[in-house]
């Protein structure tokens, strides 16, 4: 779903939520400190809100991040499509790996300042599911791959994904893979976190084996 799309959808969702409990639009962006009508603006003018005013509406209206979104896709598909092009990813997914492996793409930390703009939602898609996030990124030619790592500290759930931006100002694409390929790269990129991860999903799976009956 692009993000005209996306804005669209979003809009009518807030409007359907607000309806069907009978709350007034124009009050909550009263009370919310919005602009007047900025809601319906994100709409007209195909602009998607930042992430912090989604999670002010969800808050207000005590909904979650599902019930809020509906049909909208906010994991890899916000500013661009899945891929159409699967053998192409694996590719590029390919040299990635081999390039991280033999130290010619040196991977970064992403702090509070990041050398490319992306929406929070396509960074850490799914980001109230996890309470750690980790960003990590790489420069190539006018570029960058972003690999995100979230997870919580009190279970084995995991969240890896891969992006690409050509360039500044295109559309973010993330790349398909598999779950093994992921956990690859992520040894490559941070083996700390990745052995922390690793190492609770072992310690989960010791303990569940621990429990069965025989």
């Amino acid at each position: 779903m692009n993000s005209n799309k996306l804005a669209e959808q979003l809009v009518e969702n807030i409007r359907k939520i607000c309806r069907d409990n009978h709350i007034s639009i124009m009050q909550m962006e009263s009370d919310l400190g919005f602009s007047a009508g900025l809601i319906s603006r994100w709409s007209k003018t195909k602009t998607c809100p930042s992430f912090d005013k989604i999670v002010d509406i969800m808050d207000y209206l005590n909904i979650t991040y599902d019930d809020l979104m509906g049909n909208v896709s906010m994991s890899g598909e916000t500013n661009l499509g899945k891929s159409t092009d699967e053998a192409n990813d694996n590719k590029i997914l390919t040299q990635l790996e081999k390039g991280s492996s033999n130290g010619t793409l040196t991977w970064e930390k992403a702090g509070e300042d990041m050398p490319f703009e992306a929406e929070a939602n396509v960074i850490f898609p799914h980001m109230l599911a996890y309470n750690m996030h980790r960003c990590y990124y790489v420069l190539y030619g006018r570029g960058w791959f972003f690999m995100s790592v979230q997870y919580n500290e009190d279970t084995t759930d995991v969240l890896i994904t891969v992006n690409m931006l050509p360039s500044a100002g295109m559309n973010v694409k993330r790349l398909e893979y598999s779950e093994e390929f992921a956990l690859k790269l992520l040894r490559i990129v941070d083996e700390e976190i990745f052995n922390f991860i690793n190492r609770d999903m072992t310690d989960k799976m010791k303990e569940e084996f621990l429990n069965e009956e025989f």
